[in-house]
């Protein structure tokens, strides 16, 4: 239960992550 609840609020949160990252470098 530890792993597998930790693990749905993980992929939301490295999206925007990622994604602010090769924005920035794009510029």
């Amino acid at each position: 239960m530890g792993p597998p609840g930790a693990a749905a609020p993980t992929p939301p949160t490295c999206k925007p992550q990622p994604s602010a990252m090769p924005k920035h470098k794009q510029p």
